[in-house]
């Protein structure tokens, strides 16, 4: 091309030109659209029922695991009362984070999906309410009774605390004392139930932040403590030293 004295940015800015021109001259400019724009938050939200949304997470778990379950019962519920722009949201999505997002065990997914619930409806202040939540959680003897009616294979299960928001402490602690397999239907029902338990509680925030009744008051768990330490330290590294 510099043989003819054409440069490289002559070159490009000749052909993106012609082409420009030649869509317009087609008509195929004229037939694109601009994607819509994504609904801005926060979005909506409606008091609603925990006991129902509890039960719609809890039989949601056997269609898709943990996130699905609570994050589905959720968008559903808002869905149904509220519409638009919750009827954009695919709940589908959740499916990713099940047993801690692929069988990786980290967060629990019924947390994971809260909290992106959470921050869709309350942007500026989902922080104190996710803190409030996982302060809950790691605290709280699951699985309740909540939906022991609507259980698949077991009632009256024992409960135990996790001392931690994930999956691999949570499932782990409870398998370990009840003395049940991670895989067997008495765990899935112990995990549904959780999911349960967890939508129910957020329903319940959420429906106190609506009607102005809420605190940011957060249950702190003891997660700083020298045994909290040791016992942290010695599962994932191995025996703690005092040399830091």
């Amino acid at each position: 091309m510099s043989e003819k004295g054409i440069s490289r940015r002559d070159f490009l800015v000749s052909a993106g030109t012609y082409a420009a021109s030649t869509l317009a001259s087609s008509g195929i400019l004229g037939s694109i659209t601009p994607a819509a724009a994504a609904p801005a938050l926060p979005w909506p939200f409606v008091r609603l029922d925990p006991q129902t949304v509890g039960e719609a997470a809890y039989n949601n778990y056997f269609l898709g695991g943990c996130m699905y379950a609570t994050g589905a019962a959720l968008i559903k519920a808002l869905t149904a009362a509220v519409g638009t722009p919750w009827d954009t949201f695919n709940p589908e999505l959740f499916k990713y984070g099940g047993s801690g997002i692929s069988g990786w065990n980290t967060i629990c997914g019924t947390l994971n999906a809260a909290c992106a619930v959470i921050q869709i409806i309350n942007p500026t202040g989902a922080t104190a309410i996710i803190k409030k939540l996982l302060g809950w959680y790691v605290q709280n003897p699951f699985p309740s009774d909540k939906f022991d009616a609507i259980a698949h294979y077991a009632v009256n299960q024992r409960t135990t605390v996790s001392k931690s928001p994930l999956c691999h402490q949570s499932s782990g602690t409870w398998a370990y004392v009840t003395g049940i397999e991670l895989d067997s239907d008495e765990r899935n029902d112990r995990c549904a139930k959780l999911s349960g338990d967890v939508a129910y509680k957020v329903v319940e925030m959420l429906n106190a932040w609506k009607s102005g009744t809420w605190t940011a008051q957060e249950t702190v768990p003891d997660n700083q403590s020298e045994a909290s330490f040791e016992r942290c330290f010695t599962c994932h590294v191995g025996q703690p030293t005092r040399e830091r």
